[in-house]
């Protein structure tokens, strides 16, 4: 290969990372809007959030006046984030994942999914873990641990509260 062909694709290569760079920028900061508490009006507690929630590890922070805290480091009691969650939702038990249309084998003897944990699995367990400030907001003003849908009034309000299922005239 030409050096000027090497030069080439180096430069293509770096026109690429630029412009995944940007998307990446625009996605996070689409997902800020998303995930932002004053925007967001409904939220779905699900059982993944009440598990979690369960093993949160909490602390006393003593900075200023001080405040209880969940560690930002080992929300879950390890540094490996992604594999504590597995194991606290019981998906190590399971043989497969079925993520939309793909499958992903759990492999015991190696006590990993075949290999590096899928995107699209990581995908999921970080935004399951990002939605647990709303998770928390909800048990805490309805001081239930309920799983359900539950909305607020406004963009301001803290209020959550769960939705009431529709009669069905009949």
């Amino acid at each position: 290969m030409s050096k000027n062909r090497l030069k080439q694709i180096n430069s293509e290569i770096e026109k690429h990372e630029t412009i995944l760079f940007q998307l990446r920028r625009e996605r996070n900061s689409f997902e800020n809007v998303l995930n932002n508490p004053k925007v967001r009006k409904v939220f779905v507690l699900t059982e993944n959030h009440l598990k979690l929630m369960k093993e949160f590890s909490v602390d006393w922070q003593d900075v200023e006046f001080g405040a209880p805290e969940i560690d930002p480091k080992r929300p879950y009691g390890s540094s490996s984030v992604t594999e504590d969650m597995i194991e606290l939702l019981g998906w190590k038990k399971e043989t497969k994942i079925v993520m939309g249309s793909k499958e992903y084998k759990y492999d015991e003897e190696s006590d990993d999914f075949e290999g590096e944990l899928p995107d699209e699995v990581e995908d999921v367990l970080i935004k399951l873990h990002r939605e647990l400030q709303y998770a928390l907001q909800v048990v805490l003003f309805n001081q239930k641990f309920e799983a359900g849908t539950y909305v607020r009034d406004n963009e301001y309000s803290s209020e959550w509260r769960k939705m009431k299922e529709a009669k069905q005239n009949g």
